[in-house]
């Protein structure tokens, strides 16, 4: 079981979230709603640890969640914080029963209407340290995996100066820690400071933009990772459809390289143009230079009668501290969960130290009808760490569907397969490839009953491969 104390240890980050609702409480009258939830559901997989053929052992799991989700609104403030225990028991596995804490809040306070507010965000989740590993889930016996705790806090202020710009000025500040040991150099604090400045309504024909970003993260090892740039643009309206831009600036950056890789801090520009030939369709592109070479960016979309087409391509510094910022958005900007369990889903890196290069391709296309939904994606990340010189080069697709079979129930199912090759082992290359088929009825007006089958395989060119069949029915009531 976890420590008691490190529960209490890591609500302090509640400390601000929890002042800023009593500021607001306050200041306005908010309305409140409590809503709680408790899920047993009931697990049979008949290769509970991901053993190679030959070592598959099966197990009956009992699952447990109970949560509380607390949500607030009024004139100036919206705010959302829940909790859930998540308990699991297994049937033979008798010795990896446990109990896991998992939670989410985010809030926004506007201290001046239009002009300043303040955003706050918590969680804390389970995931794994390194795909390399056994892999799997939170069920899964002997998976890697470490707690994950998250805060953030960022007061904005903005400005309009008539017709002729517009102001915005923010602040950031971000803290993630590992729970296990072992990562807790990884565990680091940021601190970020953006200003733009932008052209108002008074310039049509030729626009422009002032812009200063500023990022220092400090990990508990000592190290530190430093992101500065600071960019003018200018963009030539040349008709409704058409726009051309370009931009110059300087990027400083600090932190540990191979001593063979480029200087990280340079001049840098690019060039480009965006194109609207209707209000369904939409393309911009441009090609520049920065301190690593030639530098691209893509983003297209068309809206067709039910659905759109998609595709995008972008390069970005990151590090494992912006995490935080792991969590996969849909088409409409909102956090994706796992129809099945309701976990929310990532898309991370390895826990690996230092700054990394991201470069992401994706395309795809999803179509939504009153009781259909389906989406296909392709997509290649790149991630080049600068401390190593290696690379993590991932590519796969996921497909997903939704049918309103009738008014209480929910057919689901998604195809998810992605090839890796890893940074930390050199010459592993591993496939993985997950089906899933599942149901959900409504039982009643706060219950609902579902029934869930998942195949998962891995294919590794060193000996880590497996195979799983997972069967999972579930009953779930809100009050």
């Amino acid at each position: 079981m976890k420590s008691a104390y490190n529960a209490v240890h890591r609500l302090r980050w509640l400390a601000l979230p929890a002042a800023l609702i009593a500021l607001s409480a306050a200041a306005d009258t908010i309305n409140w709603d409590i809503a709680p939830k408790v899920s047993l559901a009931q697990i049979y997989s008949d290769n509970i640890g991901l053993a190679p053929s030959g070592l598959r052992e099966d197990d009956f799991v009992t699952r447990l969640d109970a949560g509380i989700e607390l949500t607030g609104q009024s004139a100036r403030f919206r705010g959302v914080l829940d909790y859930n225990a998540l308990g699991l028991v297994y049937w033979d596995n008798s010795d990896f029963n446990d109990i896991f804490h998992q939670g989410n809040g985010a809030l926004r306070f506007d201290a001046v209407p239009d002009r300043f507010f303040i955003e706050a965000s918590t969680r804390y989740y389970q995931r794994l340290r390194s795909r390399a590993g056994v892999g799997g889930d939170i069920v899964n016996v002997g998976v890697d995996r470490t707690d994950v705790w998250e805060f953030g806090i960022s007061p904005t202020y903005k400005h309009r100066f008539g017709n002729w710009s517009d102001l915005r000025a923010s602040y950031a500040y971000d803290r993630i820690d590992y729970e296990v040991s072992d990562l807790r150099e990884l565990d680091s604090q940021s601190h970020r400071f953006t200003v733009d400045l932008t052209s108002g309504t008074a310039f049509s024909t030729f626009g422009w933009e002032l812009s200063f970003d500023r990022e220092e993260t400090d990990f508990d090892d000592g190290s530190s990772v430093t992101f500065q740039t600071a960019e003018a643009l200018g963009r030539w309206n040349v008709s409704d459809r058409f726009s051309a831009f370009a931009a110059v600036g300087d990027e400083d950056n600090s932190f540990e390289q191979d001593p063979p890789r480029a200087r990280p801090s340079d001049t840098f520009w690019r060039v480009g143009g965006t194109f609207q030939p209707g209000p369904r369709t939409f393309l911009e592109g441009f090609v520049g230079e920065r301190y690593f070479g030639t530098t691209f960016g893509l983003d297209f979309e068309h809206r067709i009668r039910d659905g759109r087409l998609f595709a995008g391509y972008s390069e970005a510094l990151e590090t494992v501290g912006r995490g935080r910022r792991g969590q996969l958005i849909d088409d409409d900007g909102l956090p994706v969960f796992d129809p099945g369990t309701g976990d929310p889903v990532f898309e991370e890196p390895d826990l690996l130290a230092g700054a990394f290069l991201r470069k992401r391709f994706e395309a795809g296309a999803s179509i939504t009808r009153p009781r259909t939904q389906a989406s296909v994606r392709i997509y290649n990340v790149k991630r080049e760490f600068e401390l190593t010189s290696r690379e993590e080069d991932s590519y796969g697709i996921i497909i997903d569907a939704d049918w309103q079979a009738s008014a209480r129930i929910n057919v689901y199912g998604d195809l998810r397969y992605e090839d890796t090759d890893f940074a930390d082992i050199q010459g592993r290359e591993d496939s993985l490839f997950t089906l899933r088929l599942g149901a959900r009825r409504d039982i009643a007006r706060q219950t609902t009953a579902a029934i869930d089958y998942r195949y998962t395989t891995r294919d590794s060119n060193q000996g880590f491969d497996y195979q799983e069949n997972r069967l999972t029915a579930t009953l779930t009531h809100r009050f």
